[in-house]
């Protein structure tokens, strides 16, 4: 199993052991987008009525299954070769496994931003705020 390197700032791509991946269908890339942002486990319920909701529950479900079946197939699992999978699937929940290698540029800029907060820098305004006196340039 690659690294699973989601890049979200800027032009969105997805990388599986360093190859851009090309998805099917929009809402295969936007299912994929959307675990990792997330970041927790979903009903696969409640993922069918997010991303299927203009059919009934039977169809969203089946929907799901094909999409979860083409992200496996991308992603190489199942292959019987390495056991190991990014996708944690049950009978009734869907998520990703951040324990495997999982890269989000999302949230190392996320982690950075804590770490300004927690030394001080985020308090510190970026310009000077406008005082009565001062005309705003904007």
């Amino acid at each position: 199993m690659g690294i699973l390197r989601f890049t979200l700032l800027g032009n969105p791509e997805v990388h599986h052991a360093d190859q851009l991946l090309l998805f099917s269908t929009r809402k295969e890339f936007a299912l994929l987008i959307y675990l990792a942002v997330e970041g927790r486990i979903h009903l696969r319920k409640t993922l069918s009525e997010l991303f299927w909701p203009e059919g009934d529950a039977r169809h969203g479900r089946a929907a799901l299954r094909l999409t979860l079946l083409q992200l496996r197939h991308l992603l190489g699992e199942g292959a019987g070769i390495d056991p190991a999978s990014h996708l944690l699937i049950t009978g009734d929940t869907l998520g990703l496994d951040f324990t495997s290698d999982v890269e989000l540029d999302l949230q190392t800029l996320l982690d950075l931003h804590g770490t300004d907060h927690a030394r001080g820098y985020a308090s510190q305004p970026a310009w000077p705020a406008p005082t009565g006196d001062q005309p705003r340039s904007w």
